[in-house]
């Protein structure tokens, strides 16, 4: 019997406060009414939301790219798959220096597993402290509904960067490819590029 008491009180008082409630939404709604009447253009305008979206526009990546990591001294960079055939598992880099247009010139030849395989530049570091840019190449897939050959493929390669005043006394350049992660060559600033016998 408590039981039941006790539920009925709570109906009882459910009552009312729904009755209540009525009359409170009559309140509600004139007020409602009245703000209506305003105008939304004189709303004023929250600042949060202006620095928001100027951090957004700012920090907001382009699109999908191979990291890059550089201090001021490399200003730009370009890379260029200049030719691709049939071959073996051939690795080979040589390391040019451009005194004249401050620029370092990279060209060579990374295996691809497939005909579907081409190349691109992977990651890219000049630590200017230490006066060294670091190059790494890497092969990648490239989705078509063509057939591919599947024999092992040589892609030949060019990779410009360019500096701001002079070049790195040091250029290491890495493979990574489908046959695995190597170092293929190294050079310094007024000597010969020299290549990584292992990767031969």
């Amino acid at each position: 019997m408590r039981r039941r008491s006790f539920l009925t009180g709570t109906a009882s008082t459910t009552a009312l406060l729904a009755l209540a409630g009525c009359t409170q939404s009559g309140d509600r709604s004139t007020d409602d009414d009245t703000n209506d009447s305003d105008d939304p253009g004189s709303q004023p305008t929250d600042p949060s939301t202006d620095t928001t979206e100027t951090d957004d526009t700012t920090t907001t990546d382009s699109g999908d790219h191979p990291t890059t990591t550089v201090e001021d001294g490399l200003v730009n960079q370009s890379f260029t798959v200049t030719d691709t055939g049939s071959g073996t598992e051939r690795h080979d880099a040589t390391v040019d220096f451009d005194a004249d247009k401050t620029e370092v010139v990279v060209t060579g030849t990374i295996p691809g597993a497939d005909g579907c395989t081409t190349a691109e530049l992977g990651e890219v570091t000049y630590d200017e402290q230490a006066d060294h840019l670091s190059v790494t190449v890497q092969t990648i897939d490239v989705p078509t509904s063509d057939a591919c050959t599947q024999a092992i493929v040589e892609i030949d390669y060019e990779a410009r960067f360019t500096f701001a005043e002079s070049l790195p006394s040091q250029v290491s350049v890495t493979h990574d490819g489908s046959d695995g992660r190597r170092d293929v060559a190294s050079a310094a600033h007024g000597g010969a590029s020299v290549g990584d016998p292992s990767s031969q």
